[in-house]
């Protein structure tokens, strides 16, 4: 199920395939490298390459973590995808 209140939507045009809740960089495809810039999450999912996809950058999202995190911890991008401290 998706939880999300966003604020900000903005558009980009996809570089690569990705799955609803992902993080996106500024390229236009999924993060997966850690600590890697992020312009923010996926809103639906994305089957083709150079389709125009929505991306919510400000906002407030559930997305997947990485392991522990406790309140006040700073979030960076997980290699794995997702979140972690």
């Amino acid at each position: 199920m998706q939880h999300f209140h966003d604020i900000l939507t903005v558009t980009v045009q996809s570089t690569g395939t990705f799955e609803a809740m992902d993080l996106i960089g500024y390229g236009g495809a999924r993060v997966a490298a850690a600590d890697a810039p992020v312009l923010g999450v996926a809103k639906h999912p994305n089957t083709v390459i150079g389709d125009y996809a929505a991306v919510i950058a400000i906002g407030t999202v559930r997305v997947r973590a990485a392991g522990v995190i406790t309140a006040g911890a700073k979030l960076v991008s997980a290699a794995a995808g997702g979140v972690q401290v």
